[in-house]
């Protein structure tokens, strides 16, 4: 076939692509069927994904079940849900987040939108052009689905609730989104008015940073309780990482911290500590060096592993061995190693980057010989 598959790109099993497609640096998941004169960069399409003639995706991520129609163009850093569909000719703009599921019907029946990207909820109707509809959590659909989507799409955008026009003042907000003094006494029992007060509070307090890691921790933790596939994860979270607009070395920090975290309360001593970590680290190694690929990347990730360490006693006390782990996997090269060394040495001599500096002094004199018996050979 006259299509093109460039560098750092990856093909699914039962995945068909037409002719004059060309795909790179992307992942393309099992089962889809991407027509001809398509143009895919930096993006990660999952499986059973429909795309047709002429479209052009950058730099976004589109999941299960979803079809792109012809002629349309995704923009850098969209987040497509599952089983949305993009009308003909219809462009989305950059980091526009679509989603089909758990949306209020036009008749204003509640419906949970926890779940809005997950692949197991079910839309609860189809979106009419110029309903619309505001959440109870921290984000809300805006059920606009031509302008959205295009004429023949289906699927919703997802904003923040801070985010939202200010046309919808004059509607009754939600009981979480109201402070205890605004409420009514008969608009809930005292239970269900502290549950929500919770949740108001979260959205109020976390800003995206603790989003992000909060998201990032939730997924991990699920793929390592369920036994993902790591490439599985790593969409996941490339997800995240364009819906949140983050770094590739802030996700490999929230995912190594999340690890180090899971291992901690799985033993009183370091050793058993560390014995657990080096299990956990022989599967899911390659997911935070998808994230840390450069030097710079790399040293942002000890710098990490020395703060995480600094609050846990136990994990403080394998320091080093946590380090030496990493260097084993490949997850950290020499050169990260060593500049995070030479920064620590112009710590304050009480500081906490000089005392896991002397903590490390045999593991760096170790690498220092190996590299010089690699120069000599």
């Amino acid at each position: 076939r006259s299509c093109q598959l460039l560098e750092r790109t990856v093909v699914g099993s039962g995945t068909s692509i037409g002719e004059r497609t060309q795909v790179s640096k992307s992942v393309i998941g099992r089962n889809c069927v991407i027509g001809a004169d398509v143009k895919i960069e930096g993006a990660y399409i999952w499986d059973n994904v429909v795309i047709e003639d002429g479209v052009r995706v950058t730099r976004s991520v589109v999941c299960n079940n979803s079809k792109l129609s012809r002629g349309c163009a995704v923009e850098k850093g969209c987040v497509i849900s599952y089983r949305v569909v993009i009308g003909p000719n219809h462009r989305l703009p950059p980091r526009t987040m679509l989603t089909t599921s758990r949306l209020k019907d036009v008749a204003g029946d509640d419906e949970d939108d926890e779940d809005m990207f997950s692949e197991d909820s079910e839309p609860t109707s189809e979106p009419q052009a110029g309903a619309r509809s505001r959440s109870t959590s921290i984000g809300s659909p805006a059920m606009e689905s031509t302008m959205e989507v295009g004429v023949g799409g289906y699927g919703v955008r997802w904003t923040y609730a801070d985010e939202e026009d200010e046309e919808e003042e004059d509607k009754v907000e939600p009981v979480n989104n109201l402070t205890l003094d605004e409420r009514a006494p008969e608009q809930a029992d005292e239970e269900t008015d502290e549950e929500g007060e919770e949740e108001g509070a979260d959205a109020v307090e976390l800003d995206p940073q603790e989003r992000f890691e909060r998201e990032v921790q939730s997924t991990v933790l699920r793929a390592v309780e369920e036994l993902l596939a790591v490439e599985t994860t790593v969409l996941e979270v490339n997800g995240l990482k364009f819906a949140y607009n983050m770094t590739a070395a802030e996700c490999a920090k929230a995912i190594l911290n999340t690890l180090l975290r899971h291992v901690e309360p799985q033993g009183q001593k370091g050793s058993e500590v560390l014995s657990a970590f080096k299990k956990l680290m022989a599967k899911w190694h390659p997911l935070i060096s998808r994230f840390a690929r450069k030097t710079a990347e790399q040293h942002e990730v000890v710098d990490s592993i020395l703060e995480t360490c600094s609050e846990s006693r136990v994990l403080g006390a394998i320091f080093q061995y946590i380090l030496q782990v990493l260097y084993d996997l490949d997850v950290l090269s020499e050169d990260s190693i060593f500049r995070w060394a030479n920064v620590c040495e112009n710590a304050a001599p009480d500081s906490v980057q000089r005392m896991y500096l002397q903590q490390s002094q045999k593991f760096l004199e170790w690498l220092r010989n190996a590299e010089e018996e690699e120069d000599e050979d």
